[in-house]
């Protein structure tokens, strides 16, 4: 499969193309899944590294500890920092960091620059706010220039799952140094407690101020109430609760519990994403007949709002077992598969498919027109299901049918599907056995669409499946990545 790259390219992109396709001489494999697996992981995961500040590969015109979100600067302009994507980045090399034992320096470094570098945009005035006003508005900007200054362009402002996004991903460094009894090695970061109030704390006074508010979604477009923001408060609130107990902050930890609780309510009673056969990310948008309410989002909340590896989110709903979360992804699946026409030849059961954003989207990766599927919305249905088939083993847990879910299983098991499968029978057994392979078929599609040196852009062709939109996409890269690392944990179980 070629890559469709822009041709006209600064010369400092093109250094950067030059340095990061110097480390994949060989071509992957096309016909051996488990070995492409492997080259890809690899590859994904030095794609992340290449946009990250201070990385040994980067550009020197990126601030150490800035996430790059693409080096495309023209037809998309994606050459920013987005508060969101640069969260979501660090949290998977900490991913990493957790499976090496902190045993990675060279990672361990960067996630230590980006934590600095989060000090740093934290307190620019912007045309969010400022850092010290009643609201601590300014945390709501969503993107900021390479070099650490603000963007004052017009854009779809606040996004204020960023600072919720941000501050979870700190914590999780920070407890994982705790675990480990280990220190920070960059000499801006005094000590965890200094850590703790200048730069969690104050993100969660975001959230506590301003989680009622409308803001704009993950995919910048619709200014409104979004179950996926709303799902990154409430996890956040999660670990600001225990971090701030963790650091005797006692009258703040009431506070945050006090606030978790009236999101959580919003959330499942009052906002109305809790749609009658399957959850609704915007539901405003559904009230108006603008959309049908599916989003690939409602994917990502599940998988970004719980963290199956530290075992503390239990008290937030949706997680990947939930069944409106499964007959969602269902739902979601099927209609991907009548929409691209890349997804006509995978019309039949338990196989996954190319998937977009949302049915309704229309972003062809540069202009307006129609929507493509996405590396990093495949990519997260592939980890969705591969997490759930861990947490089933993991926990032990019997398989419950119900009618909300039941779509979603009977394409695994279309015969004799009762109310509850038992853990370990051989119907379980069987079961997961085909989740698993439906994982390994959106993976197989993505397999089929990233260029011969195992770059991934943002979006691939609906018709042709060619990529598409913002190059060598850190998102892409992580969500590619996650989804392998989650693969590797739950084929123990198969």
């Amino acid at each position: 499969m070629r890559f469709g790259i822009l041709l006209s390219i600064p010369v400092c992109f093109a250094l950067h193309l030059q340095a990061f396709f110097s480390l994949d001489k060989d071509l992957i494999s096309r016909t051996d899944f488990e070995a492409w697996l492997s080259q890809q992981s690899s590859i994904a995961f030095r794609g992340i590294l290449a946009n990250v500040g201070g990385s040994k590969t980067n550009l020197h015109d990126v601030k150490p500890g800035a996430v790059l979100a693409s080096p495309s600067s023209k037809n998309p302009d994606y050459y920013y920092q987005w508060t969101r994507d640069a969260a979501l980045t660090v949290r998977m090399l900490m991913e990493h960091l957790y499976d090496t034992n902190l045993g990675d320096s060279e990672t361990k470094r960067l996630v230590e620059l980006y934590i600095s570098n989060c000090h740093t945009l934290q307190r620019l005035d912007n045309l969010s706010g400022k850092f010290d006003d009643e609201k601590r508005s300014g945390l709501g900007e969503p993107k900021f220039y390479l070099n650490s200054t603000p963007f004052n362009g017009a854009w779809g402002r606040p996004q204020s799952d960023g600072p919720a996004l941000r501050l979870s991903t700190i914590i999780q460094y920070l407890n994982l140094l705790l675990a480990h009894k280990a220190k920070f090695e960059n000499p801006d970061l005094e000590s965890p407690y200094y850590v703790y109030h200048e730069i969690v704390k104050p993100d969660l006074e975001f959230v506590v101020a301003n989680w009622e508010m409308q803001t704009f979604d993950l995919w910048e477009e619709i200014h409104g109430v979004h179950l996926y923001t709303s799902m990154a408060h409430l996890r956040s609130l999660v670990d600001g609760i225990d971090i701030a107990r963790a650091f005797g902050d006692f009258e703040f930890v009431q506070n945050l519990t006090s606030t978790f609780e009236s999101v959580k309510k919003f959330i499942l009673s009052e906002a109305g994403f809790v749609g009658e056969n399957h959850l609704l990310e915007t539901p405003s948008l559904v009230m108006s007949g603008k959309r049908g309410g599916l989003d690939s989002a409602i994917i990502l909340a599940a998988l970004h709002s719980h963290n199956l590896e530290a075992g503390n989110h239990t008290s937030i709903p949706f997680d990947i077992d939930d069944s409106k979360v499964l007959q969602t992804l269902h739902a979601f699946v099927d209609q991907m598969k009548q929409l691209y026409h890349l997804n006509r030849n995978l019309s039949g059961e338990g196989i996954g498919a190319a998937l977009g954003r949302y049915p309704e989207d229309i972003y062809n990766g540069v202009g307006t027109s129609e929507g493509n599927p996405w590396f990093l919305c495949t990519a997260s249905a592939a980890e969705a299901v591969y997490k759930l088939v861990y947490k089933l083993n993991h926990n032990r847990q019997d398989i419950i049918i119900d009618e909300c879910n039941r779509e979603f299983f009977k394409q695994f098991f279309p015969q004799r599907l009762g109310n509850k499968i038992s853990y370990g029978s051989d119907d379980f057994k069987l079961i997961i056995f085909r989740m698993f392979s439906y994982s390994d078929s959106f993976l197989q599609i993505i397999q089929a669409h990233v260029d011969d040196q195992g770059h991934i852009s943002e979006q691939f062709n609906r018709y042709n499946g060619l990529m598409e939109g913002a190059r060598d996409l850190t998102w892409s890269y992580g969500a590619v990545w996650n989804a392998i690392r989650w693969r590797k944990k739950a084929i123990g179980y198969i």
